[in-house]
């Protein structure tokens, strides 16, 4: 309880008795979660990262490379020296909802995520992981692997030929 009045802090004013509630019972969750002890563990934490990145990655700049930015919620590197990305959601899941369909709809973002670990520290992550934080505290993840990798760039280049594509056509 304490703990969350220290995070609730000044905005407990803003937020009604349901919002406070929910924000307390997920917090206590992932608090005694084993995510929890494993980021008391870890060798570094940070939080809220921003990047940018070129896409496709290459030493030469080239017309071609597009800009990819975003924040990622959490990255750490565990005490063998592996690097983790977590990434928070509080929307409400289903329990019964397999990791493979939970992780599909993040599976771009958080592909992305991992190159731009990267490009950041020169190494890709042993995992990247959703924290699903309702209705109860939830870890799904997935292994960063050249497979994905390849995958994952094939995904983007696609998508952004067709964001190209897309705004050449519109007046």
């Amino acid at each position: 309880k304490r703990r969350f009045d220290v995070l609730a802090g000044n905005h407990k004013d803003r937020l009604g008795p349901d919002a406070l509630t929910s924000a307390h019972f997920m917090l206590e969750s992932l608090f005694a979660s084993q995510i929890a002890n494993d980021l008391a563990s870890a060798k570094t934490q940070h939080r809220e990262v921003e990047f940018a990145f070129r896409f496709p990655p290459s030493s030469a700049v080239s017309e071609q490379q597009r800009i990819i930015v975003g924040t990622m919620d959490l990255v750490y590197e565990d005490i063998q020296g592996g690097w983790h990305i977590l990434d928070y959601k509080t929307t409400n899941i289903a329990p019964e909802t397999p990791d493979e369909e939970l992780l599909l709809p993040y599976e771009l973002q958080l592909g992305i995520y991992a190159y731009a670990l990267e490009q950041w520290c020169g190494t890709s992550p042993c995992e990247v992981s959703l924290i699903l934080l309702r209705p109860s505290m939830r870890c799904a993840t997935f292994r960063w692997s050249a497979e994905m990798r390849e995958r994952m760039h094939r995904r983007v280049v696609r998508i952004l030929d067709s964001f190209q594509q897309h705004t050449l056509k519109t007046p």
